[in-house]
């Protein structure tokens, strides 16, 4: 990219090519495969142009039906026959041909399917207009269109000016610090747009040039990777502050029975604080295990040398500016919150990746909100393993602990498989496992010995269905968890199989990477195949009920491991699995996550998968088993990277130093 000449930062849909047809069409297919009847064009698209999202223009239906609509929207939108109805609007390619002879021209979508984006921009004879394309990086990457360019800008300071239709491209203009034009040919009307008080709002591209004879029009780029200064107002919403939760999930006289016992677990200064996270770490390293610890960011304005230190040490994530209950804000006020804890992370040079909301408590602006400043998971679903029995706990206590499950609106893993997932298909998310160190403690009143076997059997359970164990240890509880956690990183060591030990950051990083790779199955003759695995030595290719040429190895009583590269399957059925055509659009999805070759009902041969006419979250081990005892022949590309059976992430959080930093919590909000 050049930094020569002053760079333009074009958005593609809406600004530079007429995609009101494409939107209809899959519109409309999926509405009308739905049972239903879809709006007339111009109704469609003048809802749209007001901001409606597309699943919101479909009246009178509930949750899954809008949930299957938004699947099948990802799964089609940008697929053919529907991205060749795409056109230039009028005058772009004269406009492209003007502004490149001047200008570095740089495209910056959010599309997901790269190799059809080029496809389309050579077709349409575009592509040669610009110095660089960036798109996000794999299909399933939700990045900010200023974290997209962040990522490819170095630090400097050259003029720059980002031209869209939408609020996406007016707020990468605004994080990165320069002008943004905006043009009503798109998804977006001008009253919309007004709103988001662009620099300049025009009718479409061809009016650029008349703009830039303007010698001061493009600014230059005042930041990288940063964001921009709060207003000087507070966060406002509806919040819960420690006092509300404590009330809620204690009652205030049993909270404040606790306040001795608070106190000396901090103490007045950070002194112990500051050991009990030595301790933390020492016990994390010497298993070669790096923690991942959530911070409420107004910490690190507090003790910035204390967490710079922490820095070199484990993984800090964001919990929130303050600790507070941000369920209860609405998408202005969280995004204030996130500015305001990024500043503090970038104040110390530090770039997070992923988040946790203190009490574990979140909405759907929580995700939107995170997936718009750039981070990359997060840690706000929690599951409880079945390690702890009511028959075998006093009745008070129990009580407790199933109070605290429900105020965090934990799962039952019997329900819910403990695996990274999307949130309505945006933010990866990492659940955290219960029982935590609150639970066993204050609210169970576990002695050591209980600890260590409750972490143990929880860590066994994860390790005997491959799923993945995300503790969450409080740096104040240390003293008290101590041989619990270091009996889990032992445990870990000393498996038949490896354990992926990672940070979260670690852990999300893999399962992106993981989501990139291709495992295909092509016949070779009606008793062969072949089967192309992913050039990547950290993956585990597994198969079972079929022998492989080179052998395969052992793993566990169910799978084998494929030998490494390509290899052929001798068998007469494909080791692949066969859907209906009318199969859930979830399931589908969920199987081609666990890594199984899926044949679609063009294709013959394969384990047929048959007569599955819902398929929702608790549903899915069933399925699993259903395929895993049929004895049928399959390859797949297991979860884990380098053979490892399971994963476990040892994470924490920390929302207060001192004595007096919890002291302030209520007050904060």
């Amino acid at each position: 990219m050049s930094e020569q000449r002053p760079t333009i930062y074009f958005d593609l849909d809406g600004t530079i090519l007429d995609v009101k047809r494409r939107y209809y069409a899959v519109y409309s297919v999926i509405v009308s495969d739905l049972g239903l009847t879809p709006l007339a064009l111009e109704d469609f698209w003048d809802r749209r142009r007001r901001g409606e999202p597309a699943d919101q223009t479909i009246a009178n239906v509930g949750e899954t039906v809008r949930s299957k609509f938004r699947q099948r929207w990802l799964e089609s939108i940008e697929t053919h026959p529907y991205i060749s109805m795409d056109e230039l609007l009028p005058r772009a390619a004269e406009t492209l041909t003007d502004l490149s002879k001047r200008f570095c021209l740089v495209l910056v979508t959010l599309r997901r399917e790269r190799e059809l984006l080029i496809e389309q921009l050579s077709t349409l004879k575009i592509e040669h207009f610009f110095d660089t394309i960036i798109s996000p990086p794999d299909k399933r990457s939700i990045s900010s269109k200023a974290t997209l360019i962040s990522q490819k800008v170095r630090p400097g300071s050259y003029p720059a000016l980002v031209i869209g239709d939408s609020e996406a491209d007016v707020s990468a203009a605004k994080k990165l610090g320069i002008r943004s034009v905006c043009v009503t040919s798109g998804i977006r009307e001008r009253a919309f747009l007004e709103a988001l008080d662009p620099d300049f709002i025009i009718g479409s591209i061809a009016e650029i040039p008349p703009l830039l004879q303007r010698a001061d029009f493009i600014s230059p780029i005042q930041c990288y990777k940063s964001y921009p200064a709060l207003a000087t107002s507070e966060p406002k919403g509806e919040q819960m502050n420690v006092l509300t939760y404590l009330m809620e999930s204690r009652g205030i006289g049993n909270a404040a029975r606790r306040l001795p016992t608070i106190a000396w677990r901090f103490g007045v200064s950070t002194s112990k604080m500051e050991k009990a996270l030595q301790t933390y770490i020492q016990i994390a390293q010497a298993h070669n295990c790096r923690p991942t610890l959530a911070v409420t960011s107004v910490l690190l304005e507090r003790y910035p040398k204390v967490f710079q230190w922490l820095n070199e040490q484990v993984e800090l994530g964001v919990h929130g500016y303050v600790h507070t209950d941000y369920s209860l804000l609405d998408e202005k006020a969280q995004g204030e919150h996130m500015e305001r804890s990024l500043q503090a992370f970038l104040a110390l040079g530090i770039q997070p990746k992923g988040f946790r909301c203190p009490y574990l408590r979140w909405n759907e602006d929580s995700i939107s909100v995170a997936s718009k400043y750039g981070l990359t998971y997060g840690s706000n679903r929690s599951v409880v393993w079945d390690v702890v029995r009511p028959e075998k706990t006093d009745a008070s206590a129990w009580e407790a602990y199933r109070k605290g499950l429900r105020l965090y609106g934990t799962d039952e893993v019997a329900d819910y498989m403990s695996l990274p997932s999307r949130i309505n298909g945006s933010l990866l998310d990492l659940p955290a496992s219960m029982p935590d160190d609150e639970a066993m403690i204050d609210r169970l009143g576990l002695p050591v010995e209980k600890r260590v076997e409750t972490w143990l059997a929880s860590f066994q359970e994860a390790y005997k269905r491959g799923e993945m164990l995300v503790t969450i240890l409080h740096h104040e509880r240390v003293p008290y968890c101590a041989e619990a956690l270091e009996a889990v990183l032992q445990a870990s060591r000393q498996q038949q199989l490896p354990v992926f030990v990672a940070s979260m950051g670690e852990i999300a990083d893999w399962w992106n990477r993981r989501s990139s790779f291709k495992l295909n199955v092509e016949r070779l003759t009606e008793a062969s195949y072949r089967v192309l695995a992913p050039d990547d030595g950290d993956a585990t290719i597994l198969v079972s009920g079929v022998q492989t040429d080179p052998p395969s190895q052992p793993w566990d009583d169910r799978y084998r491991v494929a030998p490494p590269g390509n290899f052929t399957i001798p068998t007469k059925q494909a080791p692949v699995i066969s859907l209906d055509e009318d199969s859930p659009v979830g399931l589908k999805a969920f199987l081609q996550e666990e890594g199984f070759v899926i044949w679609d009902g063009l294709q013959s041969g394969g384990y047929r998968l048959t007569g599955i006419e819902t398929f929702s979250e608790k549903d899915k081990r069933k399925v699993l088993n259903t395929i895993e005892t049929s004895g049928a022949p399959l390859v797949r590309l297991w979860r884990w990277p380098r053979l490892a059976r399971s994963a476990l992430s040892i994470t924490g959080d920390i929302d207060a130093m001192t004595f007096v930093d919890f002291l302030r919590r209520p007050f904060e909000v």
